[in-house]
């Protein structure tokens, strides 16, 4: 296949897309979106407790178990989030830990 007649409506319609994200429409957003495992470590189950339910209120789908070293309980929140939205989660989680008495610990990309 040629694609080479078809870069003018490839140009329009990228053009399209960053004009309506310029716009406000947050198309962008939209379609990048990745799940992503964020970790958040508790002294123990019954301290992890009030966060996993504040996590699964706030969308998170959660698993709490005993960390790799078994000194702290994991609590690992996963949830697909946009580009532009990760950061905002990143400082909410923090806060969501700290309220709790725990410490968030960052985030990978789930597979």
């Amino acid at each position: 296949m040629n694609y080479l007649h078809d870069w003018p409506a490839i140009l329009i319609g990228a053009g399209a897309v960053i004009a309506l994200e310029i716009l406000g429409f947050g198309l962008v957003q939209a379609l990048w979106r990745m799940k992503v495992e964020f970790y958040l470590y508790f002294a123990n189950e019954a301290q992890a407790l009030p966060a996993v339910v504040a996590l699964k209120r706030k969308g998170f789908k959660v698993e709490s178990k005993s960390s790799a070293d078994e000194k702290q309980w994991l609590v690992l929140a996963v949830k697909s989030v946009g580009a532009t939205s990760l950061g905002s989660v990143e400082s909410k989680l923090e806060s969501l830990a700290k309220a709790y008495g725990g410490e968030y610990d960052g985030f990978d990309r789930a597979l």
